[in-house]
């Protein structure tokens, strides 16, 4: 059997990025010793300088991989597969490599169907709540104030929704699923998804 090559994720600490390398950490620690199955190891290209990335025009994630020129991205030579959007990126983690279903059942419709229907949410609306670098703000952003004086202002209005929508709205599920986690008991991938938010949300909004 030909040995697999490392998976590769660009990064920046605290993006939304961070969702895809919590996601592989508890792969990788959940099949650490599993026999006849090996997590391809992973290689995080880190960014610290917010700046210096996002005026970086000659970035190879930009031309050959990521159109958006953003993280994450996340490269998987064994499947010869590149994927951006951090969710669509956790799926294909789980699809790939949680071969147990453990962080998401591979069989069960509703666990799955929950998972979905979270993981469009947060990328759809949760992340918006606290997102200060989507391209459509930047140009937006851009043709409002002049490129050199952006500034990304969060609405008093982002919070209004999370306290009086969505909050209550998670607050139910835990409820009715019996919590501590959205789906029960068991910590499960959803909750890596909205754990990110979470961090976002109290870091900016709340």
């Amino acid at each position: 059997m030909a040995s697999l090559q490392s998976i590769h994720l660009y990064h920046i600490p605290g993006f939304r990025s961070t969702r895809v390398l919590w996601l592989y950490l508890e792969l990788q620690k959940l099949y650490e010793n599993k026999l006849g199955f090996t997590l391809p190891s992973l290689i995080v290209q880190e960014f610290k300088d917010v700046t210096k990335f996002r005026n970086e025009k000659s970035k190879f994630y930009l031309e050959d991989c990521n159109p958006n020129g953003k993280v994450p991205t996340l490269v998987d030579p064994n499947k010869d597969v590149v994927m951006w959007e951090s969710c669509a990126c956790c799926l294909y983690l789980l699809e790939t490599y949680d071969i147990d279903g453990v962080m998401l059942d591979r069989v069960n419709p509703k666990e799955r169907s929950l998972y979905h229907q979270l993981a469009f949410y947060s990328s759809g609306t949760l992340d918006n709540l606290t997102s200060t670098s989507s391209p459509v703000q930047r140009a937006v952003l851009a043709l409002q104030q002049g490129p050199a004086n952006m500034k990304v202002v969060l609405k008093k209005e982002n919070k209004v929704s999370w306290d009086t929508i969505i909050a209550p709205y998670y607050e139910q599920l835990l409820l009715q699923n019996g919590g501590p986690y959205l789906v029960g008991q068991n910590f499960k991938a959803i909750d890596v998804i909205f754990g990110h938010d979470l961090y976002g949300l109290h870091e900016k909004l709340i």
